[in-house]
C-alpha cells in the first residue's frame, strides 16, 4: 500500500480548528464519539486533495444528495457551512487545511465574501441563460429583467498563491476541470449510502484482472457468480448484472443484497482512484455500513489486498468495534501499516487526535479488551 498523505493539519474547515493529526499510515481507521468530526476530517482530506472549484461544491453538496429535494439545503448555504461559525460570522470567510504529500508540505486554502451582483438577464447569451445550479435542476433566470443575486466571491490559494478565482451564486455553471494538475492527489469518496445509489462496476470492468477478483470476492456471497457485466437494453441504458452458473439469463445486481453492493462499491471506488494513475486516496464513511459480521473479514481482507497492489490509501470511519477488531486481525503481518486516529472533544478547542499504532491497538483489543474508540 502507500501512505501519500503522512500529516494533516486542518487549521480551519466546517466544525474544526487546529486538528493535527500526524503519523499517518497505508490505512487510517477514524474513530471517536458522536458530532468529533469524523466525517468532516474525510471532506477535509477530499477538498484538499483536489482544490478546485467544482470539488468545493461536490464536498459542500455531499451529505444532501441522499435527501429528498424538498428537504436539500441549497448550494450556496452549503458552501458556506465548510466555513467555520467564526469565519461566517466576521462576513469574510476563510477555511485552511495544510498536509504533508510525498514529502512536501502544501498549504490549501479558500478566502471568500459575500457580494450582491447585479444581473441583467436581458443582455445574457448562450450559457448566461441557464447556468446550473449544483446537483439541481436548470434554474430559468426572468427574461429582460434584472435581478440582484447572492453571490460568494473568492479564491482558491495553494501555497499561499491564488491558483483560482470564483464567484458562486444560485445560477452559476460549476464544471469538472480536465486540468489533471489541478489535483494534487487522486480521490475518491464513499459516503456511507454509496451503494444504493450509485454504479458498482464501471470502474471493475475496465480491469479485467480486478473483475476475476471481484468474482472471487462475490463468490463468497454466492457461490454460483460466474461473471459480472453489463447489459444493454435499447439506447443508452445498460443494467449491471450477475452471470450465475446453472441459470440460463442474466439476473440484475439490484436483486441481491446491500452487502454484496457495499463490496462492490468499495473495489470500484479503489480502483476508480487510480484509474488516471498509479496510486489514490479512498475516503470511506462508515466503512462496515451494510456488512453482515460474517462478510466483514473476506470484504476487509479483499479491500487492503487491492489496496496494496494499487498503492491505495485508505481512511475509513467506523463507530463499530467489531469492524476495528476485524480489520486489525485479517492481516496481522501487516498491522503496523494500520494505524487508528481517535478523535476527542475539547471543550476549549473543539476536537483533538491521537495517532495510536495498528501494533498496539492489536495488543489493547487482544490482550485487554480495552475500548479504544473514545
Amino acid at each position: 500500500m502507500a501512505t501519500h498523505i503522512k500529516s494533516l493539519n486542518i487549521e480551519s474547515f466546517r466544525g474544526l480548528e487546529g486538528l493535527k493529526i500526524e503519523n499517518l499510515g497505508d490505512v487510517n481507521i477514524i474513530v471517536g464519539d458522536n458530532n468529533t468530526g469524523k466525517t468532516s476530517v474525510l471532506e477535509a482530506i477530499q477538498l484538499l486533495c483536489e482544490p478546485t472549484e467544482y470539488n468545493m461544491a461536490t464536498v459542500a453538496m455531499q451529505r444532501e444528495k441522499f435527501k429528498d429535494s424538498y428537504f436539500r439545503i441549497g448550494l450556496m448555504d452549503a458552501i458556506r457551512y465548510l466555513f467555520t461559525m467564526e469565519s461566517k460570522k466576521k462576513g469574510s470567510y476563510n477555511l485552511k487545511i495544510k498536509a504533508e504529500i510525498y514529502g512536501k508540505k502544501y498549504d490549501v486554502s479558500v478566502l471568500g465574501k459575500d457580494e450582491i451582483q447585479i444581473y441583467d438577464f436581458s443582455k445574457l447569451e448562450g450559457d448566461g441563460k441557464q447556468m446550473r445550479a449544483f446537483y439541481f435542476p436548470l434554474e430559468q433566470p426572468p427574461q429582460n429583467e434584472v435581478e440582484e443575486v447572492d453571490t460568494l466571491v473568492g479564491n482558491i490559494c495553494i501555497d499561499g498563491k491564488k491558483n483560482k478565482a470564483f464567484e458562486l451564486n444560485k445560477y452559476t455553471n460549476i464544471r469538472k476541470s480536465t486540468e489533471t494538475h489541478n489535483a494534487l492527489v487522486n480521490v475518491m469518496f464513499i459516503s456511507a449510502m454509496e451503494h444504493i445509489a450509485k454504479d458498482s462496476f464501471m470502474n471493475i470492468t475496465q480491469r479485467a484482472d480486478l473483475s476475476k477478483k471481484a468474482v472471487e470476492l462475490l463468490n463468497k456471497f454466492d457461490s454460483r457468480i460466474v461473471d459480472i457485466r453489463y447489459i444493454g437494453e435499447g439506447g443508452r441504458k445498460f443494467i449491471p448484472v450477475f452471470e450465475l452458473e446453472g441459470v440460463s439469463e442474466y439476473i440484475p445486481l439490484s436483486l441481491f443484497g446491500d452487502g454484496m453492493k457495499k463490496a462492490l462499491t468499495v473495489l470500484n471506488a479503489i480502483i476508480g482512484a487510480v484509474i488516471d494513475a498509479e496510486d489514490g486516496v479512498v475516503l470511506i464513511d462508515e466503512f462496515e455500513t451494510s456488512l453482515h459480521t460474517t462478510a466483514m473479514d473476506q470484504v476487509f481482507k479483499f479491500m487492503l489486498t487491492v489496496a496494496k497492489e494499487l498503492n491505495v490509501q485508505l481512511f475509513l470511519t467506523t463507530h463499530s468495534l467489531e469492524a476495528i477488531d476485524t480489520l486489525l486481525r485479517c492481516d496481522e503481518e501487516n498491522v503496523d501499516k494500520i494505524k487508528v486516529v481517535r478523535l476527542r472533544k475539547n471543550d476549549s478547542k473543539g476536537a483533538y487526535a491521537e495517532t495510536i499504532d495498528g501494533t498496539e491497538a492489536l495488543i489493547i483489543r487482544k490482550k485487554y479488551k480495552m475500548e479504544i474508540r473514545l
